[in-house]
């Protein structure tokens, strides 16, 4: 970054160059370099803008505050949900209020990085951010479930692509050496808004209305649109609208879209609204499957310009990345919606008190995801921050099963700033070693594929803890109680003492077998992520 005016003129006049080039029909860029025999660093100092000091904070800014807003509203409704429920007096379709974002954000996710290969990065982006606030104000003005369902849908079709394009668009405006300082710190907001989203959504619930876990995005989205539209200036890819329509794999997107909503919609069923064995979850299975192999088929055999470039999958690295980001997704998730559990059932806090409860992870996994990426440009060297992370993920589930009623908040502290640190390393360093390891070309798509596997375990993880957790606590809860302790948590605490302690103690047995769950997830990370390859981060830039 220090000679920076020279690297500017260079960098500019080398991509004035090559758009003319694309302008006047020619070869597209990527494939000229390939074939002038140009390296990696080169790709890139042709498709990268070098930005003043100034308005790469602004830009950065913005991108941190849409990640932020991303994040947030993954988990920001899970302690307004009763609230939610009573308001509307459907309580039998308020798991929907969750699955819908989630079902949408996931399934468009992987298909960002190739829609910003063809359109840009920076109408992707706004498109996404803009569409992620109509489904933030409509859904905060719900008049029914069904219609918050709906718009809950559509804030996730904008959210699934937040994330991964700001990464792509770090990737263009940051060199590959720096890049973990700041991707560091977008690993930061994930982390600052996946574990405060409930401290939050609990205090507008109590203090103001739970619609405002919705209005709260307006202002905060309006000042990222506006930071860029005026400061992100990106290379335009030429061409008009209608010759990058027909760029667009349309079959491709349609098999993947499906596939990923059928296996998920059969995850999200299956020991919830229907038994594992039932009909609805075996033909999700089945149809996913089925549109996996058209998918693959397709893409492999058909597509001109695949929505998902195969061979990414036949390299060695990549697929060891998306094993690792899978099961690490699997992990963090568990633990970000169950540990509120344990200390508003266990220890009888209420929703605010617990997501302070969670501080000292949260700070752990800020601190730490800073510091790795800090750490990472410095040393140029980022498997042993992962390879550390996801030990320390093992040791975290085995802490975590010795928390109980009896536990004192010093042991409480200390075993989540382990896991805290343990998540903090894994966070942004693996989207790092994603972008590390392909030829610029792949960036957007391996880093939005990347991104796609970690949340996709997300929902597997949480999935089998469920699983795992309401049959272990439906195997020790006494008989004959005058509620349901497994749907209304509140009311353990109206108990008389004696059926008060049996309660707890079946909760803190359930939670026990569940967070168990993490020391396979961790060790599964880290024997998965041995595989992957060290790429230098200063190699071939120049900088």
């Amino acid at each position: 970054m220090a000679s920076h005016s020279s690297e500017e003129t260079v960098a500019d006049a080398t991509l004035a160059k090559d758009e003319t080039t694309l302008e006047n029909g020619s070869v597209n860029v990527s494939e000229k370099i390939e074939q002038e025999g140009e390296d990696q660093g080169q790709i890139w100092r042709i498709f990268y803008v070098q930005l003043s000091r100034s308005r790469l904070v602004l830009i950065f800014v913005g991108l941190w505050l849409a990640v932020f807003l991303a994040a947030l509203d993954q988990t920001i409704v899970s302690t307004a949900l009763p609230r939610i429920a009573s308001d509307f007096s459907q309580a039998e379709l308020i798991g929907w209020v969750g699955t819908s974002y989630m079902l949408t954000a996931n399934a468009l996710q992987a298909l960002y990085g190739k829609f910003s290969d063809i359109f840009g990065r920076k109408i992707v982006f706004l498109v996404c951010v803009i569409t992620f606030l109509v489904g933030s104000i409509v859904a905060g003005a719900s008049q029914s479930m069904i219609m918050l369902i709906v718009f809950r849908a559509v804030q996730g079709i904008g959210g699934g692509g937040i994330l991964s394009l700001a990464m792509i668009i770090i990737a263009d405006v940051v060199p590959m050496r720096d890049r973990g300082k700041y991707q560091g710190l977008i690993g930061a907001s994930f982390g600052v808004a996946s574990v405060a989203g409930p401290l939050i959504g609990g205090a507008f619930t109590d203090h103001a209305s739970w619609r405002w876990c919705f209005y709260v995005n307006l202002p905060i989205g309006a000042v990222t649109i506006a930071v860029i539209i005026l400061f992100l200036h990106l290379r335009t890819v030429p061409g008009d609208t209608r010759s990058k329509l027909k760029r667009v794999d349309y079959v491709g997107a349609l098999l993947l879209i499906l596939t990923v909503l059928c296996i998920l919609l059969a995850v999200q069923w299956g020991g919830n609204q229907y038994p594992w064995r039932s009909v609805p979850v075996i033909v999700c299975f089945v149809l996913g499957g089925l549109f996996l192999i058209g998918l693959g088929v397709w893409e492999t055999k058909a597509a001109t310009e695949p929505v998902i470039p195969y061979h990414l999958f036949r390299l060695r690295t990549p697929m060891a990345i998306f094993i690792t980001q899978f099961f690490f997704g699997m992990a963090f998730l568990t633990c970000v919606f169950y540990l509120p559990l344990y200390f508003q059932v266990v220890k009888g806090h209420s929703a605010t008190t617990s997501g302070l409860d969670l501080l000292p992870f949260l700070l752990a996994v800020v601190v730490f995801s800073i510091a790795a990426g800090i750490a990472t440009s410095i040393v140029d060297t980022y498997r042993p921050f992962i390879w550390v992370g996801s030990l320390l993920v093992v040791v975290c589930g085995v802490l975590l099963r010795m928390l109980d009623a009896n536990s004192n908040q010093g042991k409480q502290i200390g075993f989540l700033l382990i896991g805290g640190v343990g998540f903090g390393l894994c966070l942004q360093i693996l989207t790092i070693a994603a972008q590390a390891c392909v030829e610029y070309k792949d960036v957007a798509v391996m880093t939005a594929l990347s991104n796609f596997f970690q949340s996709s375990g997300g929902v597997f993880g949480l999935a089998i803890f469920d699983s795992i957790f309401y049959n272990a606590l439906g195997s020790a809860l006494p008989p004959n109680l005058p509620f349901n302790p497994k749907s209304d948590f509140s009311a353990v605490n109206n108990l008389s003492e004696s059926d008060r302690s049996l309660v707890i103690n079946a909760y803190v047995y359930a939670l026990q077998q569940g967070f168990t769950f993490l020391i396979p997830l961790g060790a599964a990370a880290f024997i998965s992520s041995l595989a992957i390859q060290h790429y230098s981060l200063h190699r071939n830039q120049q900088q």
